[in-house]
């Protein structure tokens, strides 16, 4: 009887898992603006100014559309401003309220644009393929030495079923519900791996306590 409720559930999380395979291939992902396709905006401003100032412009400009702003320059005297997109017009628009804000006298030429195609999925995370690598081994070789009189093999079976069902999910629940994907959503999938961690770690610290 045991055996036979492992094995359904077995296929009962075999199945969940290919479905939200399939959710993540047939969906795309909504990349923050700095790993898509943009367009980045700089204007030397000559001087100091107030990043407040610049964002109440673009909200101004650019409306319900995400826009990163930035300073740039060796002392921070360069606004840089990167969007999806920016038409001709809007480039104006931007140009005459930093004019009025400032009482200055630039001009569209002034304007320094860039084109920016998309960022790889791949070269995004290549940063992070190492240092996830060695804490990968450390995380499953203290759950091997720590617990192995629990089992090894079921150990770190589990451990390592945990944290790859655990990405699955967090990819497909982020790929159905479109959230952007950019610094504060991968953090959030790292705290709750981390969370799944520490749950099974009190949970393996019970059972060793019984045996």
């Amino acid at each position: 009887m045991e055996r036979k409720q492992i094995l359904r559930y077995i296929c009962i999380v075999a199945i969940f898992t290919i479905a939200c395979i399939l959710v993540i291939a047939f969906n795309k992902f909504e990349f923050n603006v700095n790993y898509s396709k943009n367009v980045r905006l700089e204007l030397d401003l000559g001087g100091s100014f107030a990043i407040g100032d610049i964002i109440n412009i673009t909200s101004e400009v650019y409306k319900d559309e995400v826009a990163i702003v930035r300073s740039a320059g060796n002392y921070g005297e360069t606004v840089a401003i990167t969007v999806k997109d920016s038409t001709d017009e809007q480039n104006e628009q931007l140009i005459n309220k930093v004019n009025e804000k400032f009482e200055t006298n630039y001009t569209v030429d002034d304007l320094k644009i860039y084109y920016n195609s998309n960022i790889k999925g791949t070269d995004t995370i290549k940063p992070y393929v190492l240092s996830s690598a060695i804490a990968g081994v450390l995380i499953l070789a203290f759950f091997g030495i720590r617990y192995r009189k629990l089992g090894l093999i079921k150990i770190l079976a589990s451990v390592i079923g945990t944290v790859i069902g655990t990405v699955i999910l967090y990819l497909a629940l982020t790929s159905i519900f479109k959230m952007e994907i950019n610094e504060i959503s991968v953090a959030s999938g790292l705290a709750i791996v981390i969370f799944c961690l520490m749950y099974m770690i009190v949970t393996y610290e019970r059972m060793l306590s019984e045996k």
